[in-house]
């Protein structure tokens, strides 16, 4: 399409920053969900949208600005990657041009081709109310086109209107379909899978099976979710699903204090009430094996 060139140590300032873009607009816990095409892709635009935004901001100068004028161009000759980098651009909240409406536009005309991750932030904006008035339906409908092409951060959230109720009638079933189809690709989708534990536990969206609730919160668990560590650790608490082993229960109660769940601090004082010093230590020790596991899993 168009060729940018720039120096190694504006290469530098922009890869560094990469990242940071990526998570100040995607929920770092949602990273993960874009599949790998699709994130490898967001990352090449991201590249060239940092570029753009140097120019724009002349900390680059000279010949790069061309290329600014090029993507424009591109974009208004209906070039779609063209349109969905200057979204992205207008979308970004450090951005000197931020202007959401200009956002909404392009990705707009991105979406209605068809681009994916174009009908995903499309989606994203309007669940939002960033550039247009909040609309859940709208958002439904791009999560949908998004969802359809296997985005599975679009998946997700579409599973999650279905949960809630927003912009569509209330279906488990159909938040059930949408979760599953993204906590089975892998164990980078720990949201999906904790929702999936619930939804098994109290019978929605499926017949109600303990032992599937089990497997679930515990995918989940194991990827540090502490709202999943917490449910897991009452339910070895209760013996629901799972043989009652009131130290297995007490070290998740404990990493899930540890990330802050009010709910789990709470029982597991209830808990460490009904334990004896040493199982406080065999909790204990066994805490610091799930999170040294954890800390492996997400290197």
């Amino acid at each position: 399409m168009y060729k940018i060139n720039f120096s190694p140590v504006i290469s530098g300032k922009i890869n560094k920053i990469i990242n940071q873009r990526i998570k100040m607009l995607i929920n770092q816990n949602n990273i993960a969900m874009l599949k790998k095409d699709a994130l490898q892709k967001l990352r090449i635009i991201f590249y060239v949208t940092m570029v753009i935004v140097f120019c724009f901001t002349s900390q680059v100068g000279g010949d790069e600005k061309t290329d600014i004028g090029a993507t424009i161009k591109a974009a208004e000759r209906g070039d779609t990657e063209a349109q969905v980098i200057l979204g992205l651009m207008y979308d970004d909240s450090d951005s000197v041009l931020q202007d959401h409406k200009k956002a909404v536009y392009w990705y707009t005309k991105a979406a209605e081709k068809g681009d994916a991750l174009a009908q995903y932030f499309l989606g994203d904006m309007y669940n939002n109310g960033k550039g247009v008035p909040q609309d859940y339906k709208k958002a439904v409908y791009w999560f949908t086109k998004a969802a359809e092409q296997g985005i599975p951060i679009a998946q997700y959230n579409l599973g999650g209107m279905y949960y809630s109720g927003k912009g569509v009638l209330q279906d488990y079933k159909k938040a059930a379909y949408w979760y599953i189809k993204v906590a089975e690709q892998g164990d980078a989708f720990a949201q999906a899978q904790y929702y999936l534990g619930v939804m098994y536990k109290n019978g929605k969206g499926f017949p109600k099976d303990l032992k599937k609730a089990v497997y679930w919160y515990t995918k989940a668990a194991e990827q540090g979710d502490a709202f999943a560590q917490s449910n897991l650790g009452v339910m070895y608490y209760s013996g629901e699903g799972v043989p009652q082993n009131y130290v297995t229960a007490c070290a998740l109660l404990n990493l899930s204090s540890a990330n802050g769940n009010k709910i789990a601090i709470k029982n597991r004082g209830f808990l460490s009430r009904k334990m004896t010093r040493k199982q406080l230590a065999q909790a204990q020790e066994l805490s610091v094996k799930f999170q040294n596991k954890i800390d492996h899993a997400n290197k």
